[in-house]
């Protein structure tokens, strides 16, 4: 991809009014998942008032911005190293740096973090644990997809109650297989495609 042109008008739709109809709703599921489309009034109003917990995907540079406010608040952070750096500041070149711009934002609040970096693979600090999945050398056709693949399957995963390191390595392979379409999601993927790639990948 050279060039992606995308209308988010409608995410301006999706004001604190819009959502307090729908409170009820949020507040009797497992997880809230947003990504940082949103308007940051409306990032603030449900860190306000959202009682379960906020998982968070970043979606380019120019909005994670909107998450200073909120830091503090997240459970779960998916992100990419780029964004990583602008959240924190710092330059984030590799796992090591990674590393140490994740724990900044571990200080504040957040209890996981995601990095996703296309070409060192995925990397995932909690305040026990650390984990680097290093790249696995695949056809890369397209980054774009993978980060919502790599959520979906934390999502997933956290909803079957599997452990970190389990997590990490589905999340993982979600989003590479996506990087091996042409399309944002691969039509190939699905549950059971997901665990046998996790097994031909990262456990044979």
């Amino acid at each position: 991809m050279n060039v992606g042109v995308d209308d988010m008008g409608i995410y301006d739709d999706i004001t604190p009014d819009f959502l307090s109809e729908r409170l009820a709703t949020i507040n009797t599921s497992a997880y809230c998942i947003i990504d940082t489309n949103l308007p940051e009034k409306t990032i603030d109003w449900l860190f306000d008032n959202c009682k379960v917990p906020i998982f968070v995907k970043t979606v380019s540079l120019n909005k994670s911005y909107k998450l200073q406010n909120v830091l503090s608040k997240i459970d779960t952070l998916m992100t990419t190293d780029k964004e990583l750096a602008m959240l924190t500041n710092s330059s984030v070149t590799d796992a090591k740096t990674a590393e140490k711009s994740a724990k900044k934002l571990l200080k504040k609040g957040i209890e996981h973090i995601y990095v996703l970096m296309p070409h060192t693979g995925l990397f995932y600090i909690d305040n026990r644990n650390t984990k680097l999945i290093a790249g696995i050398p695949i056809k890369r056709v397209n980054n774009n997809g993978a980060s919502a693949a790599l959520t979906a399957a934390v999502v997933d995963s956290r909803l079957n109650n599997l452990g970190w390191e389990k997590t990490t390595q589905i999340a993982y392979t979600a989003a590479l297989i996506c990087m091996e379409s042409a399309k944002s999601v691969n039509p190939l993927l699905s549950k059971d495609y997901l665990l046998k790639t996790v097994t031909r990948y990262l456990e044979s």
